[in-house]
């Protein structure tokens, strides 16, 4: 089963989705001109890779899309 996976920013608080990796790489789906506007509305900031299992949530503060 393939695990997907998130581009995050530490600081806004807010991620997408950049696709999926299991038996074989799965980029079906992923909108190159969203995750190109999010980097670019982020950048200087700190953005981190983060996988569905990890808990995108920080105390007190929820991470919205």
């Amino acid at each position: 089963m393939p695990t997907g996976y998130y581009l995050a920013c530490l600081e806004t608080h807010r991620y997408i989705w950049i696709g999926a990796l299991g038996d074989t790489p799965a980029a079906a789906g992923v909108d190159a001109d969203l995750v190109s506007s999010f980097c670019l509305v982020h950048r200087g900031k700190a953005l981190i890779v983060v996988s569905e299992s990890h808990q995108v949530v920080e105390e007190s503060h929820e991470w919205t899309l």
